[in-house]
């Protein structure tokens, strides 16, 4: 083998680094006065550098900088000058300190530093003058300034003389080198002309000296002054075109592209590999050389252009490469292209391999030809076959004309086989061939179509011996049926598969029995599908039905139909419900039943005559409105279906009636109230008291009367009215012994009831007395006072009138008047007999601050005597702060008075005391801070106070109960406020907010609420503003809706509250979250009830968050929380953050790090320390112990817990609002986990027996 010479070629990057400068040297000029102005000339720098040309100069410490603090450099003309109102006397020697530095090219820059000692000289007589020298200015890129004129002048030296010189000097010589400065012109007037370099803009400041003698260094330069001027040079930046490399004309070959041409592109200012850098190419003959064909390649200055000519195309184009810069320069280069002609040889279209049956013929086969370079008409056509016995030459016809041809290939007779066809065209030199491989098939045949039978609804295979196929020269695997239309009345199914139109199958698929037919059920005779019979060579019989028999069975009933399924309630027993038809196929006469199974509840309620459904009850709407039977049809034929009916009963309005109408008697010339026992109306479907009495008829006798009012007829009154003892009834003082007055009833859908009379039964009788009525007198709040006969007394004139009866009608508002021990209410009664033994007393409560009360009384004799109005009254001589008074004024107008920034102050002695409000609430609408210990009473009457728009308050320590209004029981908050260590107790909201109701801002910090309530929702808080929780607990606080404790749908942060003992009627007993974002940071949510009513409308014990609000929660703990009776501690859309303890099971939300669930936390009750709000404690071992994080929702960590003990105690965080409180050493038997004890107990007896031993070890 001859040697292998191998080249490897490796590129070597050497990466440029800047030098540092090596040397400054500073030329020393004489100043003409010792005590010069400020920024005179002392010396101009230059600095050695080997790749480097612009620099900056600074005067720095360090060791030889003796004088700098006599000079400064200025920044653009690189010269040491004078400070104003320093002298610097005669050959004076000065040494400083000077740092140049480099312009950093390349980065980074580079410094040197040098010191520079030099001798002032004061030269004398005058320096030269300068006048008219040239101002700023600014030229483009690539230009010069022009020839610039000034003059100069001196006093004492002639400027035409070679004493005066002038030099120039760059301070940036790589924009402006010192060659670009030509100097001109003599004596007095001179001329300077600037010539930046080529392709660089920027700017220098130009700077010209003027001497009067020899320059520095040379010998003699002591007498020499320097006099300088400057311009300041811009030059614009001007778009340099970019340069492309000549490309010499190229020659390829006809259908050959060019091998790739090289050329080079350059831009001064432009990067060659911007992305709007770009380089087209275009043809002056897109015929031979499309602009799609020219491909340019490369990257940065080495590009190449690879010419693809057009197919079959020659000639000449003129090519031009374009390369633009894309800030509007370009240059282009052309050259000439010759494609040169070559030969193609001719070329013919395929045929398609066929098959045809024996003893036929191909018939004419289409193809065309064609030659770029010879015409069509002058080229020859040949042809072969690999298979003359089959088809000899002979049988090979060409027909057709120019490019248009065919060939008729004819087999010859009885022969059957394969034979490859060739065809070939040539135009004299080169030449091009097809061949296509012609198949002669000997076709198949159907043997056998003999048709099937099947019932109706049944499923037959389709044999070999009712449907087959033969052929001599395939085997029945090769034998294909083609289906070409489907069967109408059932389904032709291949292995299980439906076969539609264009499925096939074959004779081993009949044999195999794989072939079926199913018919669809229908009432049909026949059925039948088509076929074409193939083999793989061509095709043989085509559209062959295949007949199927269809023989009739019965079928059962599909469906039940009933007319009606709606009736109205109380119709007459037997009455038609509707009628019952039947679905079936084939008909027939149906009969119906009754029968068991799914949907039969309330057969019983009805019977079946024959077609008809019809009732054996009477449906009562009240009773059960939707009914459910379920019918069977039989078709007689063995076919039987049922199915079940939902009855609906429609509510047909009850009339309403009397459930009480007992009459009334009455003294002669008497009257008497007509009460609930005697008179009341009833309803079915209608609450009572929408029922409404309407009177028809006058007592003849007497005077009915409402309100002490005169009825007439048409009149009305209500249950209500007998209720309240609003109706009465005065004897005019006949001697009839009967009376009455009749009436109608009527409810709110209409009904109204027939005329019915109240009877009036009249005696003679005479009224009873109050003969004593002194009231009572209280001494001390929660006094209970016994009602005698000496306070109240009556009688009656009718001897056989024994039993005098007193009846309650209007409670007493603070205190309660009881009969044997039983608190009476309105209509509750006691006797005279019962005041004469003592039984009966007054109750006063403690908790009310007011002494003064009353109560109201009816007195009845046994035979209808009646006095009403009896007010029985009760006085205090307490000396108490009462009806608002504080101190020496009352608490309403201090507020009055107060100025905005006041603080309000508590008497200490006022600590055991209650403020009653009974003028109303307060309205702090000025910026205050209120500060117990005090409590507020609202006085079951209204709430203490409110809050104004715009109004900041701070309310701390208070206690603040019996509250009552409609929003915000005790406070509704419209401004900035900030409740701190205090408790809200025992406050009602008609409406929401059983304490609190906030629209604004409100923060709680240290803060009880316990024991509110709402009619609607939140029991103790309803947020719909701002709302910030900081120690809190939230305790037995109810709402007739949602959030037993805390109702919120405004942004709110809560932590370290409990929530504890809470209900709510629907959605979260102790927390609803309904809108707005809520962050729950250590909360603890123990024993709190949703649903309390049971009624199924209630989720989320603890809490409830909504899906179309954001509840976020960690480190909380969930325990013992239900809805109904069921344990759920939460629900609802709530996102955990992690570490939060669920002791139920099956909570979805909490999935998060640190999150557990279904496991007890080992908690103990709510308790409390004095001065502290009360926690549910975490037990020893508790779980929940240093199992929490400190981290809160925001990010942020918290400190303390609900009490402001510091946390963590431990290794992080307890789990809930309170951390865990060591009670002392505990020690356990390891065999009983549940037997503790704690040495600091001192117990000194143990109840109950225990075997073990208790381990010596703290556990």
């Amino acid at each position: 083998n001859p040697p292998l010479h191998l080249t490897a070629i490796k590129t070597i990057s050497i990466t440029p680094v800047n030098n540092a400068p090596t040397s400054i040297e500073m030329i020393s000029y004489n100043l003409h006065e010792s005590t010069p102005e400020g920024g005179s000339l002392i010396g101009s720098f230059t600095t050695t550098d080997p790749d480097s040309s612009s620099y900056s100069y600074e005067l720095v410490a360090g060791e030889g900088d003796t004088d700098n603090s006599q000079f400064v450099i200025s920044s653009d003309v690189e010269e040491l000058q004078t400070v104003e109102g320093i002298t610097y006397p005669d050959s004076q020697v000065y040494s400083i300190r000077v740092r140049t530095t480099d312009d950093g090219t390349p980065p980074p820059a580079q410094s040197f530093e040098q010191v520079i000692t030099f001798t002032n000289h004061i030269a004398p007589g005058l320096p030269a003058t300068i006048s008219g020298f040239p101002t700023d200015r600014a030229i483009d890129e690539d230009t010069n300034t022009g020839v610039l004129s000034y003059t100069i002048a001196d006093g004492d030296t002639d400027v035409c003389s070679a004493s005066v010189s002038i030099t120039a000097k760059s301070s940036n010589r790589t924009l402006v080198p010192l060659s670009g400065i030509t100097l001109g012109g003599t004596c007095a007037n001179r001329t300077i002309q600037v010539t930046p370099t080529a392709n660089l803009s920027g700017t220098a400041r130009i700077m010209i000296y003027v001497w009067d003698g020899p320059i520095p260094p040379a010998e003699g330069n002591e007498n020499t002054h320097v006099t300088r001027a400057s311009f300041l040079l811009t030059v614009n930046s001007v778009n340099d075109a970019p340069t492309i490399s000549n490309i010499s004309d190229k020659a390829t070959n006809e259908d050959v592209a060019t091998i790739p041409i090289p050329f080079t592109v350059n831009d001064t200012d432009t990067d060659l590999y911007d992305p709007g850098f770009t380089i087209t190419g275009s043809s002056a003959n897109e015929t031979l050389v499309p602009n799609e064909n020219i491909v340019i390649s490369g990257s940065g200055a080495n590009r190449s252009v690879v010419i693809t000519p057009a197919l079959d195309q020659n000639g000449t184009a003129v090519i031009t490469i374009t390369v633009n810069d894309g800030q509007g320069g370009s240059a282009s280069d052309t050259f000439i292209l010759n494609v040169i002609a070559v030969n193609d040889a001719p070329t013919i279209t395929d045929i398609d391999d066929l098959a045809i049956n024996g003893d036929t013929n191909t018939g004419a086969l289409p193809f065309t030809i064609d030659d770029v370079d010879t015409a069509v008409g002058s080229l020859v056509l040949a042809k072969n076959s690999s298979n003359l016995t089959l088809v000899p030459l002979a049988n090979i016809v060409f027909g057709g004309s120019d490019a248009n041809r065919t060939v008729t290939v004819t087999p010859v007779a009885g022969q059957y086989g394969t034979a490859e066809i060739t065809v070939e065209v040539s135009d004299g030199s080169l030449s091009n061939s097809i061949t296509f491989l012609l198949t002669v098939n000997n076709p198949p045949v159907v043997a056998t179509n003999l048709g099937e039978t099947v019932q109706e609804g049944g499923t037959v295979t389709i044999a070999s011996a009712k449907l087959s196929a033969s052929d001599n020269d395939n085997s029945a695997d090769q034998l294909t049926f083609t289906v070409q239309s489907v069967p109408v009345n059932g389904v032709l199914k291949k292995s299980g598969a439906e076969l539609g139109v264009g499925g096939a199958f074959t004779q081993v698929d009949i044999n195999n029995s794989l072939i079926t037919y199913q018919h669809n059920g229908n009432e049909t005779t026949s059925d039948s599908f088509t076929f074409n019979l193939d083999d793989p060579a061509g095709a043989g019989p085509e559209n062959v039905s295949f007949a199927i028999t269809v023989t009739a069975v019965n079928d059962a009933p599909t469906a039940i139909n009933l007319s009606n399924s709606t009736v109205n309630e109380n119709i007459p027993i037997g009455t038609n419900v509707g009628t019952l038809t039947t679905t079936d196929v084939d008909n027939g006469v149906f009969t119906y039943s009754l029968v068991e199974g799914d949907g039969d509840t309330d057969n019983a309620s009805f019977t079946i005559n024959g077609d008809k459904l019809q009732t054996a009850i009477n449906l009562d709407y009240e009773t059960k409105n939707t009914y459910y039977v379920r019918v069977e049809t039989d078709d007689g034929n063995g076919g039987v279906f049922a199915d079940s009916f939902a009855i609906s009963i429609v509510d047909v309005n009850d009339l309403p009636t009397t459930r009480y109408n007992t009459g009334i008697t009455v003294g002669r010339t008497f009257g008497i109230v007509i009460r609930s026992i005697n008179l009341q109306a009833m309803d079915q479907d209608d609450a009572s008291a929408t029922l409404t009495f309407t009177v028809t008829d006058l007592p003849d006798y007497g005077t009915l009367k409402k309100n002490n009012v005169g009825m007439l007829v048409g009149g009305t009154f209500t249950n209500e009215d007998l209720a309240t003892n609003k109706i009465y009834y005065q004897h005019n003082g006949g001697a009839e012994i009967a009376d009455s007055f009749s009436f109608t009833i009527s409810d709110t859908r209409g009904g109204v009831s027939p005329v019915t009379p109240f009877n009036i039964t009249i005696g003679d009788n005479r009224s009873p007395e109050v003969v004593t009525n002194t009231g009572v007198v209280l001494t001390e709040r929660g006094q209970s006072i016994p009602i005698l006969n000496t306070s109240l007394r009556a009688t009656d004139p009718d001897p056989e009138d024994t039993v005098l009866t007193y009846y309650l009608t209007t409670p007493p508002v603070n205190g309660d008047v009881l009969n044997g021990g039983a608190v009476l209410t309105v209509d509750g009664s006691f006797t005279q007999a019962d005041i004469d033994s003592g039984k009966v007393v007054y109750q006063h409560n403690a908790s009310v601050f007011d002494p003064n009360d009353d109560f109201t009384l009816m007195l009845s004799d046994p035979r209808g005597g009646i006095v009403v109005g009896v007010v029985f009254q009760i006085r205090g001589t307490v000396v108490t702060l009462s009806s608002d008074t504080l101190a020496s004024g009352s608490l309403r107008q201090i507020i009055t008075d107060a100025k905005p920034g006041d603080e309000i102050t508590f008497d200490p002695s006022l600590d055991s005391e209650t403020i009653v409000l009974t003028a109303g609430q307060i309205l702090l609408d000025k910026n205050l801070t209120i500060s117990g210990p005090a409590s507020i009473s609202g006085n079951h009457a209204n709430r203490a106070f409110e809050i104004a728009n715009g109004s900041t308050v701070q309310l701390n320590g208070l206690t603040l109960f019996n509250g009552l209004a409609d929003q915000g029981g005790v406070i509704i908050n419209h401004g900035t406020t900030t409740i701190s260590g205090s408790t809200l107790r025992g406050n009602n909201a008609n409406l929401t907010g059983g304490a609190i109701y906030n629209d604004s801002n409100l923060t709680l910090v240290q803060t009880s609420v316990i024991e509110n309530a709402a009619v609607g929702n939140g029991g103790g808080i309803h947020n719909a503003g701002t709302l910030t929780i900081r120690g809190a607990l939230v305790r037995n606080n109810t709402a007739g809706e949602a959030g037993g404790g805390l109702y919120n749908e405004g942004p709110a942060a809560i932590q370290n509250v409990t929530f504890y003992g809470n209900t709510a009627n629907t959605d979260g007993g102790g927390l609803a979250q309904l809108a707005e974002t809520l962050a729950v940071d250590s909360n603890t949510f123990v024993a709190n009830k949703a649903d309390n009513d049971k009624n199924g409308s209630g989720e989320g014990g603890g809490i409830y968050g909504s899906s179309s609000a954001t509840t976020k929660m960690i480190n909380s703990l969930l325990a013992d929380n239900v809805v109904g009776t069921a344990k759920k501690e939460a629900a609802g859309s709530i996102t955990s953050l992690g570490y939060n303890m669920v002791k139920s099971p099956g909570i979805g939300s909490f999935n998060a790090t640190g999150d557990v669930t279904n496991k007890d936390p080992k908690i103990g009750e709510i308790t409390s320390k004095p001065g502290e709000l009360a926690i549910v404690p975490l037990i020893a071992r508790s779980p929940a112990i240093d199992a929490g994080t400190c981290r809160m929702v925001n990010g942020g960590t918290i400190t303390v817990d609900q009490r402001n003990y510091a946390r963590p105690v431990g290794s992080d965080c307890d789990m809930g609002a309170a951390e865990y409180e060591s009670l002392g050493e505990f020690y356990y038997d390891d065999r009983d986990p549940e037997f503790i004890y704690n040495p600091a107990w001192n117990q000194t007896t143990v109840v109950g027996a225990f075997s073990d031993t208790l381990s010596s070890t703290p556990k």
